[in-house]
């Protein structure tokens, strides 16, 4: 991940194309046009080049640990907190609802829910679903200008374990999971 924000920020600078190949499908950000940095022990999140073709080799994602790969699953199923609190910011006038956007979100995640349902999603036969739906929400972020359809609390929270440098190793899903589990108690979701 580091790999490809870091070449999709000189791509954006340098006015290059950018082609991406994921080795893992741990988050959806290699499906944006957003970077993440490390400054200062902060995250920041920077518009970067959003890709012009990206490449799911399947070879490669086979490799990655089964671990990386299911944590993705987090950068979707986060639509359901996400949009919960984009409702909340709605009625106190801070974040108005883009509803065609939101209508996108919520179909998005009803759909996964019922294919996560139906089959293993993590299988290795079945990572193909995961990265479409993962590039489906990553497009989320472009098409409203920012992660407001599939980023709130839960993100946040996620964040501030990220920033905790006695936290290593762990993916970014798997912190985004268990801020899903405390905001969605939060927020009386299933």
């Amino acid at each position: 991940g580091r790999a490809i924000d870091f070449a999709k920020i000189i791509c954006s600078r340098k006015n290059l194309k950018l082609y991406v190949i994921p080795t893992a499908l741990s988050c959806n950000v290699f499906a944006t046009n957003k970077s993440i940095l490390f400054k200062d022990n902060k995250i920041i999140t920077i518009l970067s080049k959003t890709p012009d073709r990206l490449y799911v080799d399947l070879n490669i994602i086979n490799k990655a640990p089964k671990y990386l790969n299911s944590s993705g699953i987090a950068d979707i199923i986060s639509i359901s907190s996400a949009l919960f609190d984009w409702e909340i910011a709605d009625k106190e006038g801070k974040d108005l609802v883009n509803k065609k956007v939101f209508k996108i979100a919520k179909e998005l995640l009803n759909s996964f829910i019922n294919i996560c349902i139906k089959i293993n999603i993590v299988s290795q036969k079945n990572l193909n679903i995961l990265a479409k739906y993962l590039i489906m929400s990553g497009f989320l972020t472009i098409l409203h200008g920012s992660g407001r359809p599939e980023s709130g609390s839960e993100h946040i929270i996620a964040r501030i374990f990220e920033s905790n440098k006695t936290i290593k190793n762990v993916p970014h899903g798997g912190l985004v999971s268990l801020g899903i589990i405390f905001t969605s108690q939060l927020q009386k979701q299933k």
